[in-house]
């Protein structure tokens, strides 16, 4: 509890709110537990709280609240040295305004492509935490890093946010003016309320120059960003740096001026005009060294070259939005047909609005045709006023646009409303419409974004992919004839938006019949990697492979068309891959009881491949052993053989589910999950390790907890803890897991 504010930073959202969402932004993937997005969500109490699902994400009382972001900026400022204790006066008032929180965005995935003893990942990401930015009343920018207990690197047993550093905006809050000024009165408060993050980009040999002039000694800068701020009328930006200090990341302000963030390091872009929409970055093309953002004024869209490096030229163009009145309420990118177009929505003007669909280049802004959202609109207005006789007297409001990670749908929230009279309702009676579109009106042919459309490869998800697919299939009409044919474009589809190639048939059989083949020169040095490269190194082998690629794909579209060939064939390429990964075990430092039951499970899994095999030429992935470990099964004390990939059953007629990634028998009540698409059980990693320390403690029935078996596994990673690591999705379709 304290006083409340003087006038001059007053502030109702936080006196008197009743906190209603104002804002909320998805992180990019891996923040949250099975590579999942957690929620940002700032409410009109100016507090902003990092959100994410703990168990099924479609039910709400799976939902909690993991941490306060305001918590983390209080600890922050109360240890500066120019932050006054929170207090009365002038004190007091700073002490609020830099507290608040104002406006966020989160930092686009940064990929960390060095060259580690002889390995490069591709698409693989390090999932140690994810960047956002926020702004304070009081004028500054701040750069957090927020890590969560899911992640495999850090053994945390609760969300975390630490501040890296901050920089101030030009125009800053001053709580010492006095209230009776007439241009303080009329005038709102010079805060940042807009914040959005470009995308990283890799400096690369075009910028060699520019590169090594921001790199130190040891340094090596080898990505830049750019965040963009906006106060009522003013636009600045800050190039932001990742760099490579000895064996670590960092990441800082690019230049040497941390406390004149704005554009070309101390001369703002002033537009003169009222924003009237979230600013937007168009994705760059690659080899191009300007990044392009756009911002909406109150009467044209302006978009503002924004070179990768700063102190260089940049320029502005212009594009009308038909005389309207009305704020845009909705922004959203689209990709069609490979063109990236900014589509956009104003509050009551959205169905007749004659420009809503733009492309941005280098050189202008084009207008497009009109879009299928906007016809969508015009649809629910015909149907409401149809349904209540209003004689066409209804009018839609929109309330905002999105679009899907590939950029191929555009999802759009409308509510109708009669345009000659008053619209009595009530709240429990209020509707609005939830309409998700496609770019393309080819109902007969099924396009994907290719190399992740408006996303990065490494972002987009099996559920993603299967979305767009449902949402085809229940529009078009084919005959069952084409269905061999229609499957084959979709694998070709998918495969393509994530990045990989399409194999031929011939070689696709070839590489079933072989294992995926480890580098032994790389293996020789496994004992010096830490466990973010091991980890790294295992998610490439199981997941970044063409074959298992176009496996993952066959799978996932089978669960919505009926293939050639059956799942458990389908499967094969995935399970030699897994298998194969025994091979580890040889060259790391450290084993459990676990990592032995899950070698001794992949050597009888590939017998059993090998056994019902055709042609009976699958070369075993797993050294042969002495003696093979069974399992026990925990009712009769019988060994469990291996008769299938799938169930096991002990010599007493006791069945069990095998767990998908360590074929272990499931023989407890609530120790599994399943793939949230193909249904797919594993065992839950917290198990598998705890039963490890259980059993090597030679009696002790004392259960250790998950924070402190990961910290013992972080220190000596053994292979069952890189498998679970590194195979945080499903396997056998990339969807993600639910328990």
């Amino acid at each position: 509890m304290h006083e409340p504010s003087s006038m001059r930073v007053f502030s109702i959202g936080e006196e008197i709110s009743t906190s209603h969402v104002i804002d909320l932004e998805w992180s990019p993937p891996g923040l949250a537990q099975h590579r999942r997005c957690a929620l940002a969500v700032l409410t009109s109490n100016l507090a902003l709280s990092i959100w994410t699902a703990e168990g099924n994400p479609s039910h709400a009382s799976n939902w909690k609240r993991g941490l306060v972001v305001n918590k983390v900026l209080k600890h922050y400022v109360s240890g500066l040295e120019n932050t006054p204790a929170s207090g009365g006066g002038n004190e007091g008032n700073v002490w609020r305004l830099r507290t608040r929180i104002r406006a966020f965005t989160w930092s686009p995935t940064l990929q960390d492509n060095r060259t580690i003893n002889g390995f490069k990942p591709q698409k693989s990401i390090r999932y140690d935490g994810q960047l956002i930015a926020i702004a304070n009343d009081y004028g500054e920018v701040f750069i957090i890093r927020i890590r969560s207990p899911y992640s495999c690197f850090d053994a945390l047993s609760k969300w975390t946010g630490n501040v890296l550093f901050h920089f101030k905006s030009r125009i800053s809050a001053d709580p010492r003016l006095n209230f009776d000024e007439i241009i303080d009165t009329i005038g709102p408060l010079p805060t940042v309320d807009k914040l959005t993050w470009s995308a990283w980009s890799s400096p690369g040999e075009l910028l060699r120059e520019e590169s090594l002039a921001y790199s130190e000694d040891n340094t090596e800068l080898f990505a830049i960003s750019c965040i963009a701020f906006a106060t009522s009328s003013t636009l600045g930006f800050k190039h932001i740096g990742a760099y490579h200090i000895d064996s670590a990341t960092t990441i800082k302000i690019l230049g040497d001026a941390e406390d004149m963030p704005d554009f070309q390091f101390g001369s703002t872009f002033d537009i003169n005009r009222q924003f009237s929409a979230p600013l937007l970055w168009i994705p760059r093309s690659k080899g191009v060294a300007v990044d392009t953002i756009l911002v909406f004024e109150s009467e044209r869209a302006t978009a503002i070259s924004v070179p990768v490096y700063p102190r260089k030229a940049s320029r502005a163009y212009h594009h009308h939005l038909d005389g309207r009145w009305d704020d845009i309420s909705g922004v959203a990118l689209g990709v069609n047909k490979g063109v990236i177009s900014v589509h956009f929505t104003s509050h009551l003007s959205g169905a007749t609005a004659p420009t809503t669909n733009l492309t941005v280049t280098l050189e202008d802004i084009q207008s497009n045709d009109i879009p299928a959202w906007q016809s969508q609109i015009n649809e629910s207005i015909a149907l409401f006023s149809a349904e209540h006789d209003l004689y066409g007297n209804a009018q839609a409001k929109t309330w905002g646009l999105a679009s899907s990670p590939l950029g191929d749908l555009i999802v759009s929230c409308v509510s109708v409303h009669p345009s000659d009279m008053v619209h009595y309702t009530v709240q429990s009676g209020q509707r609005s419409v939830i309409a998700v579109n496609k770019l393309s009106d080819q109902s007969d042919h099924f396009r994907l974004p290719e190399k992740g459309g408006l996303s990065k490869v490494q972002d987009i998800s099996a559920e993603t992919m299967l979305f767009s697919l449902r949402r085809w299939l229940s529009n078009s009409v084919y005959n069952v004839e084409d269905r061999a044919v229609t499957a084959e474009s979709l694998v070709k589809q998918f495969c393509f938006a994530q990045g990989f190639s399409v194999i031929s048939e011939a070689q696709q059989s070839k590489d079933s019949t072989r294992t995926v083949d480890f580098d032994t020169s790389i293996l020789e040095q496994l004992d010096g990697w830490n466990t973010s490269t091991l980890v790294e190194y295992l998610r490439a082998q199981m997941y970044d492979k063409d074959v298992l690629a176009q496996a993952r794909s066959s799978i996932l579209i089978s669960l919505l068309q009926p293939l050639d060939k059956p799942v458990a064939e389908l499967r094969v390429p995935i399970i030699i891959s897994l298998t194969s990964a025994a091979v580890l075990k040889t060259y790391l430092p450290a084993t459990d009881v676990a990592s032995e039951q899950i070698y001794s499970n992949f050597h009888a899994g590939c017998k059993y491949l090998d056994s019902v095999s055709p042609s009976g030429t699958l070369r075993e992935s797993v050294e042969a052993q002495t003696d093979d470990q069974h399992e026990l099964c925990e009712i009769c004390d019988e060994k469990i053989r291996f008769e299938s990939l799938d169930w096991a059953r002990c010599l007493r007629g006791h069945q069990y589910v095998r767990c998908g990634l360590t074929f272990m028998a499931i023989q407890e009540p609530r120790v599994s999950r399943y793939c949230g698409l193909c249904k797919k059980q594993y065992l839950k990693p917290h198990y598998i390790l705890r039963d490890a320390e259980l059993r090597m403690q030679a009696g002790d029935t004392i259960m250790a907890d998950a924070p402190a078996a990961a910290a013992s596994a972080l220190q000596q990673p053994t292979l069952a803890v890189l498998l679970l690591a590194a195979c945080d999705v499903c396997i056998y379709c990339g969807g993600k897991f639910i328990f």
